[in-house]
């Protein structure tokens, strides 16, 4: 017994004891990964296994009693510091003189780090695969999109042709040299070949919101326009104008019939306590759960589910950081504050 506490001891496995059909942990020493149980407990699962996983780690179990073999399962477990981990357990079962279960002795091993690293390595290729398969598609639009662009020149030059419709046309011309842009980041032949000029934040704002006019319009959605002030930043026009379409449509996606989101510009300061300037679109839509909020902004994470590509706020975010800015959120789902807020920090 001696030697045995000694190499239990010189382990920084988790130990534990389970009776034989696993309703009662007769033991467990935590090893500061998880609570200690120093007495039998027969609320084990809920206080170690977070419930999404119960049923999983349950299954395992019961397949392991039915054939007197070895339990093995990665899983999740709750930790001491009530965060969510990951553990490697594995359980031999102790039998009598008849093939009986007495008891079930196992380790549990931490590997929190090591799932982490998988989930951000198949991210990575994830990624990539979306990379490869980006730059093919830009490839092949990208003859289309050159004799839109000559088409619509030629239409501009026709005779006696309306204001209204002149000014629509260059309009068109405008989002096509746009989404050539989008190309050719995706191609990766840009090279700021677009150099940042002088643009205004209330003209870029007023720009995203008229392309969603008619998508306002259908669910009878009001835009509240709060222009405080009328900055003019050094920025990529274009690459704002993304990012506030994008933001616009989200929230356009949240509110319900009759919505209201509101636009506001205003003057402010950053941590260094240089002149900045904050655009803010806020809507009273569904909000965004708790537990998505932290990863809100994780490629390829969406709250859309099959309508989302996870792409948008992750884009936003690179783009809005290029430019030595800053985005943030907050959200609510209940209550008078109920909606999310976006807000995008610009140096002035």
């Amino acid at each position: 017994e001696t030697r045995f506490r000694a190499l239990v001891d010189a382990t920084s496995d988790v130990i534990y004891q389970m009776n034989p059909d696993w309703t009662v942990m007769r033991h467990l020493e935590g090893r500061q990964f998880i609570a200690d149980t120093p007495s039998p407990d027969q609320t084990w699962l809920d206080r170690y296994i977070p419930p999404d996983e119960q049923n999983v780690v349950m299954a395992a179990i019961q397949h392991a009693i039915r054939t007197k073999g070895i339990f093995e399962l990665e899983h999740k477990v709750l930790r001491a510091d009530g965060a969510v981990g990951w553990t490697f357990s594995r359980a031999v079962p102790l039998m009598d003189e008849n093939g009986n279960i007495v008891e079930w002795f196992g380790a549990a091993t931490d590997i929190t780090t090591r799932k982490a690293a998988e989930a951000a390595l198949l991210r990575s290729e994830r990624l990539a695969s979306l990379g490869r398969m980006a730059a093919t598609i830009s490839h092949e639009i990208n003859n289309p999109l050159e004799a839109l662009t000559n088409l619509l020149y030629l239409a501009t030059q026709t005779a006696g042709l309306p204001k209204t419709a002149r000014e629509h046309l260059e309009e068109a011309d405008a989002e096509l040299r746009r989404v050539a842009h989008i190309t050719r980041q995706a191609l990766g032949f840009y090279r700021e070949s677009t150099a940042p000029e002088q643009v205004s934040l209330n003209a870029l704002l007023n720009s995203a919101i008229d392309l969603l006019k008619r998508k306002i319009a259908f669910k009878h959605g009001t835009i509240e326009r709060q222009y405080q002030v009328s900055p003019e930043i050094t920025a990529i026009g274009g690459e704002l104008r993304q990012v506030f379409s994008n933001l616009l449509i989200n929230s356009v996606d949240a509110i319900d019939q009759k919505g209201t989101i509101k636009v506001r510009i205003s003057h402010c300061s950053n941590r260094t306590g240089r002149r900045a300037v904050r655009v803010t679109i806020a809507d009273n839509g569904c909000g965004i759960a708790r537990e998505s909020r932290e990863r809100i902004f994780e490629p390829l994470f969406t709250t859309k589910g099959n309508v989302g590509t996870g792409l948008g706020l992750w884009v936003a975010r690179q783009i809005i950081e290029k430019h030595g800015g800053k985005i943030q959120m907050r959200s609510c789902q209940r209550g008078p504050r109920r909606g999310s807020t976006f807000s995008v920090l610009l140096p002035a």
